[in-house]
């Protein structure tokens, strides 16, 4: 497995937990799975969106400085946990 397998691999698992904190599917199947079974494009589409948006999150909350982080870094443990 080449690093940026790996890497995919590790982007795709984090972007699958995040959704599946916010949206539950109704027949139980994991947002991981329901990712895999997607083309390649759709999941890169997702994935990169979804990391954009936490970025772009995380530059809003760095404007209100380390409160500010600290809120975001809080949200997002409280997502992935």
């Amino acid at each position: 497995m080449t690093v940026l397998a790996s890497l995919w691999d590790w982007l795709r698992a984090i972007v699958a937990a995040l959704l599946e904190r916010l949206w539950r599917a109704p027949d139980g199947a994991s947002a991981e799975a329901r990712l895999k079974a997607l083309p390649q494009r759709s999941q890169a589409l997702i994935v990169g969106c979804v990391l954009l948006l936490l970025f772009v999150t995380s530059l809003i909350a760095a404007e209100f400085g380390w409160i500010g982080m600290l809120v975001f870094f809080l949200a997002v443990i409280a997502l992935v946990y």
